[in-house]
């Protein structure tokens, strides 16, 4: 199993764009999908966030774990600072980010 921890500026979406109704708190845990790439989800958990709540269209700095137990050498290639990517809840995407550090990662 592979995984990657890293620093994001996240966006919840707004409600009336189609995210969340409700704020997310740390623990969070839904789905990540990296742009330009097609490796379906990856699993991870928000691990920490700015502030103790985080609203549907807001924007802060992120601690994030990404995981993913099968072809873990795919996770290399979106590694990098400013890689964009998204938090999905099933088909529905909820927020856009962009990496801005990775702070740990095995894939050395």
């Amino acid at each position: 199993m592979a995984y990657f921890h890293l620093k994001a500026a996240l966006t919840l979406l707004a409600t009336e764009d189609g995210g969340k109704k409700g704020p997310v708190f740390e623990g969070y845990r839904p789905d990540w999908v990296f742009d330009g790439f097609d490796l379906g989800y990856c699993h991870g958990q928000l691990l920490k966030i700015e502030s103790k709540t985080f609203h549907p269209g807001d924007t802060q700095l992120v601690e994030i774990i990404v995981v993913r137990r099968d072809r873990p050498e795919v996770l290399k290639q979106f590694t990098a600072t400013g890689q964009e990517f998204s938090a999905m809840e099933g088909p529905r995407q909820v927020a856009r980010g962009r990496i801005v550090e990775v702070i740990e990662s095995d894939l050395d």
